[in-house]
């Protein structure tokens, strides 16, 4: 068992110095959903059980396993040490299974961080009424929003969402393409939204449904969720996506 244990801290280690400022990443690749790296050892997951069982599909471009779950389930991972409100990336693929994003009268909410008392959060949603993507965070009574509407996602395709923040601003990227600039994606800050240095308390999940209007036999996918305590660069961001499905389409 020790022996199993420093394999697994000595792979973990590795991926963290491979990919820097990386906090959490959940592969699905084992069948499960306990973390294939966390910054925080200590990191547990709620929702769903760890063994996936009948929740795998098969990921994007083919890959092994990606996680499936209806909107009566979803995953959950401790936020202390694996997530920086001050800024970062979140990053993850989606694939709705049996619903479309044209639908209207229902929210879908692919990541949301919620703190205790509901002052900081960061969510990743589709809009109840429309085609609209959303990345939204929100700090005491400041808000910010990136957007893009009409996204055209068609049901059983996989895309690659990647939600960058900062001080000085928010973007989202959709399938490797940065934001064009002045877009609805990105939104420069006027001034300092002074994120909080650390959250307490607060639930970090994907897919979760509590308090919001959703469907609950709406069927989402997910894969690769990644965590990081810093913005990704344009270029790696393209990179992560092509890793996937190559520009030159080999």
């Amino acid at each position: 068992m020790k022996k199993l244990l420093s394999v697994f801290a000595l792979a973990a280690a590795a991926l963290s110095a491979a990919e820097p400022g990386l906090l959490l990443h959940a592969g699905f690749d084992k069948k499960t959903t306990v973390p294939d790296f966390a910054k925080n050892p200590k990191t547990q997951t709620k929702g769903v059980g760890p063994r996936l069982g009948e929740r795998l599909c098969q990921g994007p471009g083919g890959k092994k396993n990606a996680v499936l779950l209806d909107n009566r389930e979803y995953v959950e991972y401790t936020h202390t040490g694996n997530f920086d409100p001050r800024r970062g990336t979140v990053s993850f693929w989606v694939k709705p299974v049996n619903w479309e994003m044209s639908a209207a009268g229902y929210f879908q909410t692919f990541f949301e961080l919620r703190s205790g008392d509901t002052k900081y959060r960061l969510i990743v949603n589709k809009n109840v009424e429309r085609d609209q993507l959303c990345f939204t965070i929100g700090n005491g009574r400041w808000r910010g929003i990136a957007s893009l509407n009409k996204t055209g996602w068609q049901t059983g395709e996989w895309h690659k969402i990647d939600c960058t923040w900062n001080a000085q601003g928010m973007k989202l990227y959709v399938d490797g393409k940065p934001p064009k600039p002045g877009s609805a994606q990105e939104k420069i800050f006027k001034e300092d939204p002074k994120f909080p240095g650390s959250i307490r308390w607060a639930r970090m999940q994907i897919n979760f449904f509590s308090g919001w209007k959703v469907d609950p036999e709406w069927q989402t996918a997910y894969d690769d969720l990644k965590i990081y305590d810093r913005v990704l660069s344009p270029e790696e961001i393209r990179a992560g996506y092509e890793k996937v499905f190559p520009a030159n389409g080999k």
